[in-house]
């Protein structure tokens, strides 16, 4: 934080520029450069991801001009992912505020010049706010976190306002805001513990309001009931907002939902302090609300307020009059369908009257004040943005970073005529340039690439949702590559959506006699065709020697049954008889009810039976901590046993998910332990919504695609499903592949494995449920959560963005921070793998798969350390006893991993994503990523050397030759945005 900004010099900072610098000139601020310069190209440097305990110093800016719009935009690069923006009130001066995806909070003036930074607890921003605290003229900051926070900082300097932050508990607290009553000023917040908050300006906390003792919202079918509680009316606050009134105090308008998935919630009105709402209004939509915005659009202290959709294809702009809870909505139009989005609503002057401005996507749409959808104008950018704002002294729109990763705060004047010729054009600077040049100037580097020649040739890695009629395809087939193998997906004649008939499931001998699955359907498909017809679309135009096989869609876990198990059998025969691969694959299929043995017995198994000799594969794409769960059932033990090893697949369906890092550990213990031979990976529009609520999730630069690839590959996986996807960015991958620049180990050499094991008996049923529990925001009960501390915990939907205890696995074994987005968890230590048991009482008999020492690296036959969990315990090897997830236990788990990371030969530190293989006997192939997902930035991985001694350290791809520093150990910068393949040559075989 710089330091020395007293009112006076803060003020003058902020009249110094009047938001444009000469001749129409923006200012774009760049913090000077990094220490370590990248090998590929030097972006301006990020901030640190990691959280300190007091704000951190922010260099002086240096003034860079860029070239605006002729007054109509400003960019200016932060250096930071900025996720929320807002401005504040310095005597009538505006001030930008936002906060950073890492839970950063920065405030910045209109020439560009970010005048402070405060990392507050290094937790996820929710929300914030800027409101007059002590009615003396300037703003404070108020920002809620995900672990149960609520800071309030002052405008000037950045310091605390309150001296210690607010909480009561460390459900995330989700919205924040500050009404004012005749008393003074109060903040209301609210989170996912149901509660609403009345805090004095000072933070002391007034009042509490229990949202059950007035809610009107309730979850309906089986989500009223959780863990044998049934969940009564309650709700989570979504949105606080004030309304202002003619007496200068103001009401408080919440919008209350039960589910952030399907749910748009009432809007509740209060007085202030008041302990019940004076109205409750209607949404006029059924789908999940991601802004609210309450205006008085015509200056005549009217208010409404306009809300708008978190959608993936029905984007809606809402206004609800506030007084008689009329409406107004308007279904966006000509957007596109293809990802995940949030419609915020402003209103800008137009003349005598006003239009409505709903950013959707990368689309800005222009609506007059009376919906009058005959004059609607659509302008089309490049671009979403994660947040949108009116500066409520200039006027001035404010867009936070673009979804792609970027870094900038952009500023526009829709008051200026060239506003939306700027919009449409807008071109971020920052994080997105440098992304964009480190990734054209790697794709050069490849051109020089040269495969050491100590390197095995790359095994197949299959690509069932790539095009093959790419240019990068074409010339990697013509040249007779073997890696990667190009997957069909086409039909032939049909629709994608149409499946069979289902006419078939009432045969009283070949049909479905579970009632249960009997006629269920998906409503998404198209049950229309004949047994023969759904053969002849996948298998009947296969003579083209451009692919591997057929891939498709063989049922789901809405409806298992798309086609009959003999519709399967034929498609994989005849794709046989012409010597390809048949790869089904069964998303979100997780069930584990008392009926859904019927569908392994009469589906799943005999279809994989019949796959075994033909070259079929059964992709499970389920969700949650499926992998690391659900199989370790007894309706399961067949697929545990490995009796399908070359047939089933383990791939994710990671939609709402906030436990990558268990799925990752489960997938690859299964495989690493004989129970399959291949695990895949799959990336698509919806892998970053994890908060139905907040679906900023339209990246239009794949990069976190890309980077999520390569770590997946370079773990080992080898079947991968990457759609809505941009070619031109993910055929990189491809050439990786082919090349052998990226290398795809086996199970049996990869050496970065951690030596402890945590081996999963019998689940318990607290543990399935909590992961799938991804909808109802109103599960939390404080005396439950405290009695039942889980190994795996905190991962249903009231815990978006929380911190994991300290004894969750998540903290202690993979070092993620929080149940977020982490498809690239840092495992520092080593990957501590999720196995079947091994060996005492609990041990999964299997005649089909041996000890889990023939299937690793041979390193591992005498150092492997077991632990075993149902999810919920520890349990002890030779009895049934078992100890509970906070006792002293996980301590013991913790110490033996940190003794473990010594025994293998690399450990990485750094929060980077990271793996080792030996490619000699002599070498080793470490992998090294950016792993901020959607945060990337310049990353430095701090490596250790402890088994091993290095001769040399290269970096295959820039020539890059690296020193060891006196301790025997290396650093080693990350492009942003990128990653590094480097060969480690070692001084005796390993």
């Amino acid at each position: 934080m710089r330091k020395g900004l007293n009112a006076l010099a803060f003020g003058a900072i902020l009249i110094s520029g009047c938001g444009g610098g000469s001749n129409g000139e923006s200012l774009l601020a760049a913090p000077s450069p990094a220490d370590t310069v990248s090998p590929i190209v030097t972006p301006s440097p990020t901030p640190s991801t990691a959280p300190s305990a007091t704000p951190s110093p922010t260099p002086e800016p240096t003034l860079v001009p860029v070239a605006p719009a002729d007054g109509a935009l400003l960019s200016y690069d932060t250096g930071f992912t900025v996720m929320h923006v807002r401005n504040a009130d310095y005597e009538g001066q505006s001030v930008i505020v936002a906060a950073s995806y890492e839970g950063t909070v920065i405030a910045m003036n209109y020439d560009g010049e970010v005048l402070w930074s405060n990392p507050l607890s290094g937790y996820m921003v929710r929300d914030l706010w800027a409101g007059d605290l002590d009615n003396d003229g300037i703003d404070e900051i108020l920002a809620a976190l995900s672990d149960g926070s609520i800071h309030a900082l002052q405008l000037v300097s950045g310091d605390a306002f309150w001296q210690a932050p607010f909480k009561v508990n460390d459900v995330p607290m989700n919205a924040v805001t500050t009404v004012r009553s005749d008393n003074g000023t109060y903040v209301a917040a609210g989170g996912f513990d149901k509660n609403m908050y009345y805090l004095s300006a000072t933070g002391e906390l007034l009042n509490t309001i229990e949202s059950s003792t007035y809610s009107t919202l309730e979850p309906w079918g089986n989500d009223r009931f959780f863990l044998g509680r049934e969940i009564g009316k309650a709700h989570t606050a979504n949105f606080l907002r004030p309304i202002p009134q003619a007496d200068g105090t103001d009401h408080l308008l919440m919008l209350g939902t039960q589910n952030h998935m399907q749910s748009a919630g009432e809007l509740f009105e209060f007085d202030t302090m008041a302990l019940s709402p004076l109205a409750i209004y209607d949404v006029p939509f059924h789908r999940p609300i991601g802004h609210m915005n309450v205006v008085d659009s015509n200056k005549d202290g009217r208010y409404r307020v306009l809300l708008g959709s978190s959608e993936l294809s029905n984007q809606r702009g809402i206004a609800v009059n506030l007084g008689d809870g009329g409406s107004q909505y308007h279904d966006l139009k000509g957007i596109g369908r293809t990802g995940y989005r949030v419609t915020q609503a402003e209103t800008i002057p137009d003349g005598n009257s006003y239009l409505h401005l709903f950013l959707a996507g990368t689309h800005i749409v222009l609506l007059p004040a009376n919906f009058d959808e005959s004059n609607k104008e659509t302008i089309a950018g490049n671009y979403a943005y994660n947040d949108m704002w009116r500066d409520r002294i200039s006027g001035r729109i404010l867009l936070a970073s673009a979804q792609s990763g970027g870094s900038a705060i952009h500023i526009l004047n829709t008051e200026h005529a060239g506003w939306k010729t700027a919009f449409s054009e807008l071109e971020p600077p920052g994080k997105i340039q440098t992304m964009k040049q480190n990734f054209a100037s790697a794709r050069q580097q490849l051109t020089n690439f040269t495969k050491p020649q100590h390197e095995r040739a790359p095994d197949p890695v299959y690509l069932t949702a790539a095009d093959s009629n790419h240019e990068v395809a074409q010339r990697l087939l013509n040249a007779g590559h073997s890696s990667p193998v190009f997957m069909s997906s086409e039909r032939t004649g049909v629709r994608w959506n149409q499946v069979e008939d289902p006419s078939w499931q009432s045969d009283p001998l070949t049909g479905i006699a579970n009632e249960a699955y009997r006629n269920r359907e998906d409503t998404r498909m198209d049950y229309s065709l004949t047994r023969e017809q759904a053969i002849e679309s996948y298998t009947g135009d296969l003579n083209n020697n451009d692919n591997g096989g057929v891939v498709y869609w063989a049922g789901h876990g809405n409806d298992p049954y798309y086609y009959a198990p003999e519709t399967h059998m034929a498609i994989i025969d005849n794709t046989f008889a012409q010597n390809k691969g048949t790869v089904m694959i069964w998303p979100e299929m997780a069930g584990h009810d008392d009926d859904f043995p019927y569908v392994l017995d009469h589906l799943i198994y005999p279809v994989a039976m019949h796959a075994q000799t033909r070259k079929g594969k059964i992709v499970l794409r389920s969700k949650d901590v499926f992998f690391a769960s659900t199989p370790y059932l007894h309706d399961w033990e067949r697929l545990l046993s490995g009796e399908f090893k070359n047939v089933f697949v383990s791939s994710m369906e990671e939609t709402t998910d906030k436990t990558q890092d268990i799925s990752l550990a489960g997938r690859l213990g299964l495989w690493s332990s004989g129970v399959m031979d291949d695990w895949g990976m799959r990336c698509s529009r919806d892998n970053p919504s994890f908060d139905r609520s907040r679906q900023h999730s339209y990246q239009r630069i794949l990069n976190h695609f890309l980077r999520t690839t390569v770590y997946s590959l370079a773990y080992g996986a080898s079947y991968t499903q990457n759609t809505y996807t941009d070619a031109d960015t993910m055929s990189f991958v491809w050439e990786l592949v082919a090349s052998g620049a990226l290398y795809v180990p086996r199970r049996e050499e990869i050496v970065s494995f951690n030596p402890v094991h945590i081996s999963i008996t019998e689940p318990d049923e607290r543990y399935i449920t909590d992961a799938s529990s991804n909808k109802v925001t109103t599960y939390f009960d404080a005396e439950d959560q405290a009695n039942n501390p889980m190994v795996f915990g905190r991962m249903n939907a009231t815990w978006m963005g929380a911190a994991p205890t300290e004894w969750d696995y998540s903290s202690y074994a993979s070092g993620v921070k929080e149940r977020r987005q982490e498809f690239i968890p840092p495992f520092e230590q080593g990957m501590v793998l999720l196995t079947p048991v091994q060996r005492g009482k609990h041990k999964a008999v299997s005649t089909y798969r041996k000890n889990i020492t023939n299937y690793l690296h041979p390193l591992y036959s005498s150092i492997l350390t077991e632990h075993i969990s149902n999810g919920r315990d520890y349990i002890d090897h030779s009895s049934d006893t078992t100890y509970a997830a906070n006792s002293d236990y996980y301590k013991e788990v913790a110490s033996d991993i940190e003794a473990g990371a010594k025994q293998i030969p690399i450990t990485v530190s750094g929060g980077v994503g990271w793996v080792v293989a030996q490619t000699d006997p002599t070498h080793l192939r470490l992998t090294l990523v950016d792993s901020g997902y959607l945060n990337p930035s310049n990353m430095t991985a701090k490596v250790q050397f402890n088994t091993v001694n290095p001769v040399s350290i290269n970096d295959l791809l820039s020539g890059e030759e690296f020193a060891i520093d006196n301790d025997g150990n290396v650093d080693i910068s990350i492009p942003l945005g990128l990653f590094r393949f480097i060969d480690i040559e070692i001084d005796q075989t390993l």
